[in-house]
């Protein structure tokens, strides 16, 4: 891939644990691109996808959301990233 002048930014990827979502991650993990990885349901899934994103150098979190409800967003919006 070509440096989309990523590196060193952060991006929030919803829906990180599905296929796509997976994809998007690992694809800005290699511009040097830091993560915050969404899921709703798929903790495990999204634990393995920061241990290996971390293991390539790569800043990643993962956190539990339900975005589809607007109190959810509202309380994640204050709330300190993990």
């Amino acid at each position: 891939m070509t440096d989309q002048g990523v590196s060193g930014k952060l991006a929030l990827v919803t829906g990180g644990t599905g296929g796509i979502g997976k994809a998007t991650c690992r694809a800005l993990a290699e511009l040097g691109c830091s993560l915050a990885i969404h899921y709703h349901q798929a903790a495990d899934t999204a634990t393995a996808l920061v241990d290996e994103l971390r293991s390539m150098g790569i800043e990643a979190r993962a956190f539990q959301a339900d975005l589809s409800s607007y109190e959810e967003v509202r309380y994640r919006r204050n709330k300190p990233f993990p």
